[in-house]
This record gives C-alpha cells, structure tokens and sequence, in this order.
C-alpha cells in the first residue's frame, strides 16, 4: 500500500497527536499494572476487578497495535529528547513551583500565621538545595 503524503503542517501536528496519545495510552497502563506504588501523594483507588482490570489493559494494548498502525501508514516522526532535557525541565519546573510556594506567595491563598514562615521558608530552601544538586548532578560532564 502507497503511503500517504501528507503536508508537512499536519504531517507534524499528526504526530504531536500521536505522541500525546501514546503517552495518554502508557500512563493508563502503567497506573492498572501498578500495584503498590511508592508514592506518599498519590494514590490509585482500586474500582476494577482484576477480571475487568485484565480486559481494559488487554484492549489498551489492542489500541497500541491501532496507533501503531496509523503511525506507519502516516509516517508519523517520534519526539526525541535526550536524559539531560528531561532532568533539566523537571528541576525548572520543580524550582517555579517551590517558588511560588513561600510565604509570601501563599499569602494569596489566605491567612498564614507569622509563626509558620520561617519554617516553611526554611523547608523550601532545603528542597531547592535538593533539586540544585539534582541540576548540577544531571548537567556534570560525562
């Protein structure tokens, strides 16, 4: 079968759709597969029974094969980054929001106690340490 050739405006915004779904459909697979996972601030409640569980992972897999397919026939390109984008993404989005939690932000939201403060200053400083090490350890020559 002759592909298709698409321009290349949707040619693109085709793939950014595909991306976006297949990592809609690893998400879902990864949370029912999940059994414990290690996570203080998350958690998945159980409403399927393994039964049902079983069948949507084994139809999400047959969707996979789908999106696998259309990407073939379409010729559809991957996003591609490399590790170091991603821990550095991950730190500036860690570093915004550690930033817009201090006192003085939070404030917006309502009262906080004076008392409270320096405490949570202190707290955002030492998770800000935490992720600079994590920056400087992503961006260390090889």
């Amino acid at each position: 079968m002759k592909r298709p050739l698409l321009p290349s405006s949707p040619h693109r915004s085709l793939s950014v759709m595909a991306q976006n779904f297949e990592t809609s459909l690893n998400d879902m697979s990864e949370r029912l597969v999940q059994k414990n996972a290690e996570s203080m601030l998350h958690h998945i409640e159980r409403t399927y029974s393994v039964r049902q569980r079983g069948v949507i992972i084994s139809t999400i897999a047959e969707v996979r094969n789908a999106l696998y397919e259309f990407v073939k026939i379409y010729d559809l390109i991957p996003s591609s980054v490399n590790e170091a984008q991603i821990v550095n993404a991950h730190c500036a989005l860690f570093w915004t929001l550690l930033q817009d939690s201090r006192p003085d932000k939070l404030r917006r939201y309502g009262e906080l106690p004076n008392e409270l403060c320096e405490p949570l200053e202190t707290a955002i400083d030492t998770l800000l340490k935490s992720v600079e090490r994590l920056r400087k350890a992503s961006s260390e020559k090889k």
